[in-house]
């Protein structure tokens, strides 16, 4: 799957107003680091969506996919690791290097092909953190993300 559209333009990976409705803001702001692209979307309003985000990278610099997340594992790096279902039938893991679930924080990574994953973050609201659905809630953002990628 061709995600290089998605990778110059990593905002572009969920609709605004998707984002609009689970953060409450449809305008994402490019975030660039030294392993991946993404894209963020945050609101720190303290009316509704208080302290809600979510995060999208492409792991476009990390030239093995999702079996870095799994190496990383193997070396211990991750304080929680669970594989889950796949996500529009590409493998996909949930994890964390501090398990922030009870937070209402979890991350995901996709495996897009063997030499490209994305990972999701979202971030609960203050007044919607529940350590059972912080996963739950990124496997389904993740899984919008995934849609848009194979809508092109």
């Amino acid at each position: 799957m061709d995600v290089s559209r998605f990778v110059n333009d990593p905002c572009a990976s969920l609709s605004p107003q998707r984002t609009q409705e689970l953060v409450g803001t449809p305008t994402g702001i490019r975030t660039d680091d030294a392993t991946n692209v993404g894209c963020e979307w945050v609101n720190n309003s303290p009316e509704t969506f208080n302290g809600s985000g979510i995060w999208v990278y492409f792991y476009s610099k990390v030239p093995d996919g999702i079996s870095a997340a799994y190496r990383a594992n193997k070396r211990g790096e991750w304080a929680f690791f669970e594989p889950v279902s796949a996500i529009e039938g590409m493998p996909a893991v949930t994890y964390g290097k501090r398990d922030g679930r009870a937070d209402g924080m979890c991350t995901a990574a996709v495996g897009m092909s063997d030499t490209m994953a994305i990972g999701v973050t979202t971030q609960q609201s203050l007044s919607k953190r529940h350590r059972d659905q912080a996963c739950q809630v990124t496997v389904m953002v993740a899984t919008d993300v995934v849609k848009t990628l194979k809508a092109g």
